[in-house]
């Protein structure tokens, strides 16, 4: 079960996201219900369009929990993200324990998360590689069907209505950039309970 410093932790890390240049971001994202092969689940992940880059954050509230999970290490999620940080409270696990390319975020006693060390910028093995299926209902879409239009398409159904596995999803329209960009923040902002834009 999910602790409470977990998911503000993680909550957290996806209001870091918003606030540094994603305009789609959303917690506990799993692969395996948003018609996507393999079984990762993302404590936060965000989508930045201009730079054209997908950012993942992992939280972790215990040591223990940081030294167990070996994805970390052996490059699993770095393999279909652009940016991985680690968030935990200030001062837990110290920046020369985390591998490269992972960057280190601190969540700070007033719950602000700061930028510790920053991740460097991997090239992708990988998509998140929709099931055969969903690439079936979508052969009729125009234009390059790219990593980020397909995360883009996830995280826009999450942050209108969480889709399960058996739903039929809608894709986005072949202009979908410009979509995100009128809405994203807008969606994101009231997915993270935080007040419009002024």
């Amino acid at each position: 079960m999910v602790g409470a410093l977990h998911q503000t932790l993680s909550r957290n890390a996806a209001r870091f996201l918003l606030r540094n240049g994603c305009e789609l971001v959303a917690n506990e994202f799993s692969t395996a219900s948003n018609h996507c092969e393999g079984d990762h689940v993302f404590d936060a992940i965000g989508l930045d369009l201009r730079l054209n880059e997908v950012r993942v954050v992992e939280a972790k509230a215990s040591r223990s929990d940081f030294r167990a999970d070996d994805k970390i290490f052996d490059g699993s999620y770095a393999a279909v993200a652009d940016r991985c940080y680690l968030i935990c409270p200030e001062g837990m696990i110290r920046s020369d324990e985390v591998p490269r390319p992972w960057g280190l975020l601190y969540l700070c006693v007033d719950q602000s998360a700061i930028f510790y060390r920053d991740a460097t910028k991997v090239r992708r093995q990988k998509l998140l590689v929709p099931t055969r299926e969903f690439r079936d209902a979508r052969q009729s879409l125009g234009g390059a069907y790219t990593h980020t239009r397909r995360v883009a398409e996830a995280l826009v159904l999450v942050l209108v209505r969480r889709p399960s596995a058996n739903q039929p999803t809608r894709p986005l329209s072949r202009d979908w950039p410009r979509l995100v960009r009128a809405v994203g923040r807008k969606l994101s902002r009231h997915y993270l309970g935080l007040p419009p834009d002024g």
